[in-house]
């Protein structure tokens, strides 16, 4: 399990069990994005994402985290994990970005026709935000579901 630049495998779709297992499924990726799934696996999370375990080579240029796990068995895959992983990633992910942007461009065309805003200027205050906006939740979220990945879960 590995990637270069988000390019390699991963695993999606983590289901996490009350004793310390895991389901998920073992993905091909392209820039963290899941393409192709190629098996599902119950396996044990070995890597304790509270220490530092993040390592450097190149005087820092190539920086690197190992994660580990214990496979325990193989699983088939599950169509609705796959389908619900493809709809996270290609349509959720994007309208997070795009979403903001959306709602801001809606809100200016709303204050132009009720003559707060002038017609013949764009509202770019406006828009930017819902750009930044927009740019800021994928980030979060991104930064989140490759966490996710590597088997990291939200403590309770």
């Amino acid at each position: 399990m590995s990637t270069l630049g988000g390019f390699g495998t991963m695993y999606y779709g983590w289901s996490h069990s009350s004793d310390g297992t895991a389901t998920a499924t073992k993905w091909i990726t392209a820039v963290w994005l899941p393409i192709v799934p190629l098996k599902r696996h119950r396996l044990r999370v070995l890597t304790d994402f509270d220490e530092n375990n993040i390592e450097s080579s190149a005087g820092g240029l190539i920086i690197s985290q190992v994660d580990t796990y214990r496979l325990l068995g193989t699983l088939s895959l599950s169509s609705r994990e796959v389908i619900g992983t493809y709809l996270k990633t290609f349509v959720g992910l994007p309208l997070l970005w795009i979403g903001p942007i959306l709602i801001a461009s809606l809100v200016a065309g709303l204050l132009i026709q009720m003559r707060i805003l002038p017609p013949n200027e764009p509202p770019v205050a406006l828009l930017m935000t819902g750009s930044l906006l927009g740019f800021s939740l994928f980030m979060i979220n991104a930064i989140r579901a490759i966490r996710k990945a590597r088997g990291w879960q939200r403590r309770t």
